[in-house]
């Protein structure tokens, strides 16, 4: 029995070392970036007339990320066929005759390891006996510029006025790699206009208020087959989303705290900018004062003028498309599909004294400039009626006044002007 299962075991790890062959473990992690080693055609070949392009890497490499990141220019439809390392591409239909074109690899694939090549690849051929050698190269700025694309518009015979990026897909592009250098291939001589996108839907198209982009100061003239070097950065994708009222939450018997879906600015921000009713809009109450939160700039602090009744359900309807709407850092004003919230009132009595939690400087700051202006911030809304005589602005030296102005902020914050 015991010569059984030792040959039954036996032939079980024969079985699984054979069935997975896998490198031995340990040693150093892989972070080799896989390169390509050959390909045919050779780049350049002119008066093309095959009906496939091969490909070798130096790794086994992620099929599906390999294929998401290859584009051709001018557009041909491909068929992608996989025998270990290499990589076949069939064309599925006639090239136009005596075209350039520019097949690139991009830099978003990566072998079975994760690793990425360092830049994207671009194989040229010619069905005809000329091959467009322009190019225009640069550097992109970013901290993580791979996978950003740059996308060429040949801008020569098009009306740069009604051009959008948003509409229009390039003439030429390629992808960047992890060093941020770009080289844009097979170009004719004319000027084109640059984008560097990153592209969410991978669609060749400006998606706003979804990717990233940036553009150099100026389009690029390609005379002779070369252009300047180009260097440009990305910034942002653009908030084109108006902000939402999410949440109104009761604090005390007048106090409520709001949520926002981001940043409100305080200056948009005003008593008229809300209103307080009941859950029928019957009863109205007013409000006395409003600020920021001062650590979170998505939520503002509302003071009714008086308690609110705690058997009632309250509504608060920050105004829509109106001059004293509630807007975002960008300018946008509250959604009106999302501009009101309901709540019931907190029973605790606020309590709660004024108090000054930022000031301009230090006491005893010296060298200030003559036309120092200082804002105070305070941790609630303070009311504003006859605020100015609360307030003194003495020399020191005679003990006169000094005379100066008022600018409310926002309800707990306000600058002093002499």
């Amino acid at each position: 029995m015991k010569k059984i299962l030792k040959y039954k075991l036996t032939l079980l790890i024969i079985i699984c070392s054979c069935a997975n062959p896998q490198p031995p473990s340990g040693g150093p992690a892989d972070k080799t970036p896989p390169e390509i080693v050959a390909f045919e055609p050779a780049s350049g070949v002119l008066n093309f007339k095959g009906g496939s392009i091969i490909i070798e890497f130096s790794k086994y490499m992620n099929k599906s990320k390999v294929r998401e990141n290859i584009f051709i220019s001018p557009s041909a439809k491909l068929d992608f066929d996989w025998s270990g390392k290499e990589l076949g591409i069939e064309f599925l239909e006639e090239l136009s005759p005596d075209k350039t074109y520019a097949l690139t690899l991009g830099t978003g694939y990566s072998d079975l390891k994760g690793n990425k090549p360092t830049e994207a690849f671009t194989l040229i051929f010619s069905t005809g006996n000329v091959i467009d050698s322009g190019t225009i190269k640069g550097k992109l700025f970013d901290a993580t510029p791979s996978g950003i694309y740059i996308y060429a518009y040949k801008i020569d015979s098009m009306n740069v006025d009604t051009f959008d990026i948003r509409n229009n897909k390039p003439n030429y592009w390629t992808q960047i790699g992890t060093n941020g250098n770009f080289l844009i291939m097979a170009l004719k001589d004319g000027t084109y206009r640059l984008i560097a996108i990153r592209d969410q839907f991978k669609d060749e198209i400006y998606s706003e208020g979804a990717d990233a982009f940036g553009a150099p100061v100026r389009d690029v003239t390609v005379i002779n087959g070369s252009a300047p070097e180009v260097k440009l950065k990305i910034g942002p994708p653009i908030d084109i989303i108006k902000p939402q009222l999410y949440t109104a939450y009761s604090t005390s018997d007048r106090s409520i705290e709001v949520s926002f879906s981001e940043a409100i600015d305080p200056s948009s921000l005003s008593k008229n900018s809300f209103v307080i009713s009941d859950s029928a809009g019957s009863q109205l109450r007013a409000i006395n004062s409003l600020y920021p939160d001062i650590e979170n700039k998505s939520k503002i602090i509302v003071f009714a003028s008086g308690p609110l009744d705690t058997a009632v359900k309250w509504k608060l309807t920050a105004l829509a498309n109106a001059e004293n709407c509630p807007r975002d850092t960008i300018g946008f004003c509250i959604d009106d599909t999302a501009n009101t919230a309901y709540f019931f009132s907190d029973t605790s009595i606020d309590s709660t004294l004024p108090s000054v939690i930022s000031s301009p400087f230090p006491d005893s700051t010296y060298d200030l400039p003559i036309n120092q202006q200082f804002e105070f911030i305070f941790n609630m809304s303070v009311a504003e009626e006859n605020f100015k005589d609360r307030i003194k602005l003495i020399k020191s030296a005679d003990s006169s006044t000094a005379g100066f102005d008022i600018n409310f902020i926002s309800g707990n914050d306000f600058e002093l002007i002499p």
